[in-house]
């Protein structure tokens, strides 16, 4: 349905903060997380509820068993797509470098195909707004550590 796009995002936010929360990566120490499907928007909020979690953690049981930081992707093995539309440099702001993979549904013929998805990330490099690598890791080396290769 038209308008229902809401709906893709909220269980991916939740997923992620349980995730999280949890401590399932280093129960899991060679299990990895793929976000998909739901764009990166979400990133910065999520961050913000997940930190706010840990002050009243702190603030409350004088120990936190969350540590959010520029390392929460990496150590945790999280790995998000990335839409053409999302803000690139907001969101490397969380320490996502090596854990962004561009995710679009090629053999599909719906909205979600977009068969652009590689040039539009060569094309934040060629305009400035990321790095050469940052763009290579996006393209090629984060989804093969993600997927395994």
């Amino acid at each position: 349905l038209p308008g229902r796009e809401w709906d893709r995002g909220f269980p991916v936010m939740a997923a992620f903060s349980a995730i999280v929360s949890s401590g399932l990566a280093m129960t899991f120490k060679n299990l990895r997380f793929g976000f998909v499907e739901a764009g990166a928007a979400w990133i910065p909020y999520v961050f913000s509820q997940l930190e706010q979690q840990q002050r009243a953690q702190q603030l409350h049981e004088r120990n936190s068993t969350l540590e959010i930081g520029k390392d929460l992707f990496r150590t945790n093995r999280l790995f998000v797509t990335v839409d053409p539309v999302d803000h690139i440099e907001q969101l490397l702001e969380f320490g996502t470098e090596d854990n962004l993979i561009v995710g679009t549904d090629y053999c599909h013929t719906d909205p979600s195909a977009n068969m652009a998805a590689l040039d539009e990330v060569q094309r934040w490099a060629d305009e400035g707004r990321i790095s050469d690598s940052v763009a290579r890791k996006i393209l090629e080396t984060n989804a093969k550590q993600f997927y395994g290769f």
